[in-house]
Formats: C-alpha cells, sequence, structure tokens
C-alpha cells in the first residue's frame, strides 16, 4: 500500500468513487504505464459499447486503459484520472486473435470459444473487454456476431452482462 501512495502521490493519481452501479465515468484518464499517451474521457453507462475508428486511432489502447483503471481502482489505488468506477467482479477480455497452421482450429473457432468462455464466466457486474472480434470475417458478418453474442447471457434474471 506504501507503494500505492508514493506513486499516486508522485503522478497525481486521483481516489476514484466506487459506486455500485455499471457506470465507468474517468475523466482526464491517463496511461497509468506511460505518461506519454494524451489523457481522454471515457464513459461508459450502457451495457455494451461499440469503438469503432481506422486502424492505429487508440482503439484496443482505450479498452486496455479501461481494463487497467478498473482493476487499479478496485485493489485501492488512486487512478490518473478522476470519476466514478462500478463495482466489477470480474473483468473478462477477448483481445488478442493469435494465428497458427498448428493449431486444429481456425482463428475464428479459437476466437468464438474465448468469447464462449467470457459469456459463460460473465454475471451482471462484469466487464468484458473484446476487440477486434471477427477480424477476417465479412464486413456485414461483424455486426450480426456482435449481436449474437449480446443476446441472453446465463444471467437470471436478464440483465444483461455485456
Amino acid at each position: 500500500m506504501v507503494v500505492f501512495a508514493m506513486v499516486s502521490h508522485e503522478h497525481d493519481f486521483k481516489r476514484p468513487e466506487i459506486v455500485d452501479s455499471s457506470v465507468i465515468d474517468v475523466q482526464n484518464a491517463g496511461d497509468p504505464l506511460s505518461s506519454d499517451h494524451i489523457p481522454n474521457n471515457f464513459t461508459l453507462n450502457e451495457k455494451i459499447m461499440i469503438l469503432t475508428g481506422p486502424n492505429y486511432s487508440g482503439k484496443s489502447t482505450l479498452l486496455l486503459k479501461v481494463g487497467l483503471l478498473v482493476f487499479l481502482s478496485h485493489i485501492g489505488c488512486f487512478i490518473p484520472g478522476t470519476g466514478k468506477i462500478g463495482l466489477t467482479n470480474r473483468i473478462l477480455t477477448r483481445m488478442n486473435s493469435r494465428e497458427s497452421v498448428g493449431k486444429l482450429q481456425s482463428t475464428f473457432m479459437r476466437d468464438s470459444m474465448q468469447m464462449a468462455r467470457c459469456l459463460s464466466r460473465c454475471t451482471p457486474k462484469s466487464l468484458i473487454l473484446m476487440d477486434e472480434f471477427g477480424k477476417g470475417t465479412d464486413v456485414i458478418d461483424g455486426p450480426a456476431l456482435l449481436s449474437a453474442f449480446s443476446i441472453p447471457c446465463p444471467v437470471q434474471p436478464y440483465e444483461g452482462c455485456c
């Protein structure tokens, strides 16, 4: 805990407000691992958010930053930015696709299995971070896949965990 305090003081990190909801609202959010990144604002009030943009625009970096800020705030560390972070019981990710001819499954099959694992473990208090799912699929198929994964989760009553 002393290290958290030292780092927080040295880098001017702020104490996030932990709330009992699914909101993640961080203003002027910096990257806790690097001071080279431009701070940005991030607000998630919905159960699902789609982030789009051109290659190298920072989508993956923002997803990783959100996951790290949620994690840090839940272990009692201050964060680079100010805001509210909802109580989260799990951070589940589907971030990278590893292609290999040595595997007996396609990249899409492995991506689907990772998402199935995330959805089978999620609750209404879970944060699921998904990056470039279905990357090699047709442009029309991508939104269909996303909607297929965002419908009924194994949580009752349906609160939506995604």
